[in-house]
Parts: C-alpha cells; sequence; structure tokens
C-alpha cells in the first residue's frame, strides 16, 4: 500500500521532477511503482533519481516511513513467532507431564510422587511463570490466536483444560489436612488465575 500509495504521487512528475539516470524516463505507473518500490528502503530509487527539492524530501521521507514501517513489521513478526515458540513448548511440557496422555490426573500424579509434592512444587511455578508469559503473550499479540497445529496439545484450549482439571484435582482429590500448604500455595493461585 506504501508503494502505490507513492507510486500515484510520483506517476504525475516522473519525466520532470523524477527522471532515469539511463536514457529516456519512462513515465507509465509501472515505472512509478519500481520507483516508489525502491525508494521505500533506501534514499533513492535505483535509476531515477529526484531532480526537484521537493522530490528530493519524497524520496527522504518515502525511504525514513518504508525502513520503520519495514523494519516494525519484521520485529511483529518475530516477536510473534517467539511468542507462538514460547505457547507451543508450554503446551509440549504439559503433554509431557501427563505422559504423553493429556490426562491431568497423571499431571497430578506426576508432580506428588508417593504423595510428596515438595519437588512438584517447583514444577507448579514454572508452570505458573510460563502460563503468565503466555497470557500476556496474547494479550500484546492477538493473531497468535489464529495460529493451529496439527497436534492438538498445542491448543491453548487443550493445555488450559489440562491445566485447570490438573489444578481442580488438586483442590477436590487431596487431602487438605495433608496438602493444605499446597492448595493454597502461590504458585497454586498463579496458574489458577493466569490459565
Amino acid at each position: 500500500m506504501l508503494t502505490f500509495g507513492a507510486a500515484m504521487i510520483l506517476h504525475p512528475v516522473l519525466g520532470s521532477a523524477v527522471v532515469s539516470q539511463q536514457g529516456q524516463t519512462a513515465t507509465d505507473f509501472f515505472a512509478a511503482l519500481i520507483a516508489a518500490g525502491r525508494s521505500l528502503s533506501i534514499v533513492g530509487a535505483g535509476e531515477f533519481s529526484p531532480r526537484t527539492g521537493g522530490a528530493r524530501l519524497f524520496f527522504l521521507f518515502n525511504s525514513v516511513v518504508g525502513t520503520a514501517i519495514i523494519s516494525l513489521t519484521l520485529t511483529y513478526l518475530m516477536q510473534v513467532y517467539n511468542s507462538l515458540k514460547q505457547r507451543n513448548a508450554l503446551g509440549m511440557t504439559l503433554h509431557l507431564m501427563t505422559m504423553r496422555t493429556g490426562d491431568a490426573a497423571e499431571l497430578v500424579a506426576g508432580l506428588g510422587p508417593d504423595g510428596q509434592f515438595s519437588t512438584g512444587y517447583g514444577h507448579l511455578i514454572q508452570l505458573a511463570n510460563q502460563m503468565t508469559e503466555v497470557e500476556e503473550s496474547h494479550h500484546f499479540y492477538p493473531v497468535l490466536l489464529y495460529f493451529r497445529f496439527h497436534d492438538p496439545f498445542y491448543s491453548v484450549s487443550e493445555f488450559a483444560f489440562v491445566a485447570l482439571d490438573a489444578l481442580s484435582l488438586t483442590e477436590t482429590a487431596l487431602s487438605e489436612e495433608k496438602f493444605h500448604w499446597l492448595k493454597h500455595s502461590a504458585a497454586v493461585a498463579a496458574l489458577w488465575q493466569s490459565t
């Protein structure tokens, strides 16, 4: 769109304010598109040269805007990619913690083998941190919801369901007397709220 808009501005001045450095200047709209497109990323437009002060300022302005837009777009795409990778890592982590079953009971059992949740508590903290980061990524980049993968454990609905199911099992299936500290811990609260 930037190229097309710049071409509409350059088209009427081709051959007068903007000329070709090699031979006769083409004055068709395609030549204006070429000059505009090249001036978006560099100051100047290849074989086209601005001859007036206004044309020079336009080429400078066009290159600054073009470079900024291209940089912002590439940065945005890289951030989306990193957030998507982070989301997929969380989905894979939860899937592996359920022994590849997707069953939250397996997750809870794995966090507290033989009823010892002291080491599993550290994993809950990590899961809460990862879930919070994924939640914030979706606030910053809502486009992430449109990325789908073949394996269901990568989907937000799947890993959120597993996490909420595991937290519900923690609240209901574990003894209040023995696991009061776990049920009312900051890690469980953070994981619940972020999920």
